[in-house]
């Protein structure tokens, strides 16, 4: 009985598991940045949720009227 001795991969296996990988990488990736995306956007809500909670606490705790200011040029709230 003879035995084959197997040293690795032929160039037609590598090439397709790159094809499959490319394919696999270029259907996920508007998914991918899609979901960063709203990651990005619901962590902005939560910071404005936050300063205008911050805003009415002061507020009320002072008697006065309190202002929340929204800079897009520095990021900040």
């Amino acid at each position: 009985m003879q035995t084959k001795n197997n040293q690795g991969f032929t160039l037609i296996e590598m090439v397709s598991a790159v094809i499959v990988l490319g394919i696999v990488a270029v259907i996920t990736m508007p998914s991918l940045v899609g979901w960063m995306n709203y990651t990005q956007v619901k962590q902005g809500i939560a910071q404005i949720e936050g300063a205008i909670k911050e805003g009415q606490r002061q507020a009320t705790r002072m008697g006065k009227q309190c202002q929340v200011i929204i800079d897009p040029v520095n990021n900040r709230v």
